[in-house]
């Protein structure tokens, strides 16, 4: 059987079978702030086999990176998953992958690692569908007045998209001015400043994969997209990753 060997700083090195030197390092729940978790050092757990590693839990895991603040329900729909496969969000939740909060009734999940709980707050409306396209009808015609944005949606009714311009009014996306409802600019200095801090954010994720023993390889970069190859059981994939949420970002126009 190996055993473990050790450099001449006294730290293990990789190689053995015994039952204690199993230990991994991982990504461990640091504190709590509130109602949700913050990351804030890595350090070692006896969990046993990768979070990361197992597929279910990564899909759901990039599904947050993309739209953080997303409901468990819309997390699992997006990544094509069954309904009973909420028990991962738990899991990834407990080792402090996601951080969350609860809004009413939901609970609402984010990589605390790429934004915080304070923008995650204000901006997780977008990551309602809806919401979203309204918002960019919004900031993107002359006079934002209700029948100006209602043209962009001639299935929608006029009170159902008055509802969704005041929950972006009521998380301060949006400010109500007479008819008009103008973007107060709060969207675009947080893609400003995400963009800016899209570097930290990926050496912060190669440090997670890193821990939960991925063995990952930056392939490339491009803006805010980063792909990585990671291990994913006894195999390798090449993953993509969003540096910045999708959230941020006007929807595609589908023709």
């Amino acid at each position: 059987m190996r055993t473990m060997e050790k450099d001449r700083n006294g730290k293990a090195s990789e190689g053995t079978a015994s039952e204690q030197d199993k230990k991994r390092l991982g990504l461990a729940l640091a504190r709590k702030l509130g109602g949700g978790t913050v990351l804030i050092s890595f350090e070692e757990h006896f969990s046993g086999d990768s979070v990361l590693m197992n597929p279910i839990r990564m899909s759901l895991f990039r599904e947050a990176l993309k739209y953080p603040g997303s409901t468990a329900r819309g997390l699992v729909l997006r990544a094509g998953l069954e309904p009973h496969m909420y028990r991962h969000l738990h899991h990834l939740r407990d080792k402090g992958y996601l951080g969350w909060f609860s809004e009413g009734k939901n609970t609402r999940y984010y990589v605390p690692i790429q934004i915080s709980l304070d923008s995650v707050e204000k901006m997780y409306v977008l990551s309602n569908e809806i919401t979203h396209r309204i918002y960019h009808a919004a900031a993107s015609v002359q006079h934002p007045t209700l029948s100006s944005i209602a043209k962009n949606f001639p299935d929608m009714s006029p009170q159902r998209i008055h509802y969704h311009l005041m929950a972006l009014v009521s998380r301060g996306l949006l400010e109500k001015k007479g008819r008009e409802y103008r973007s107060t600019g709060v969207v675009e200095d947080m893609q400003e400043a995400m963009e800016k801090n899209a570097r930290h954010v990926e050496k912060a994720l190669m440090n997670l994969f890193k821990k939960d023993n991925l063995a990952p390889e930056r392939i490339r970069r491009r803006k805010n997209l980063l792909w990585v190859e990671v291990r994913q059981g006894h195999r390798r994939e090449t993953l993509l990753f969003h540096l910045v949420p999708l959230t941020l970002y006007p929807p595609k126009r589908t023709k």
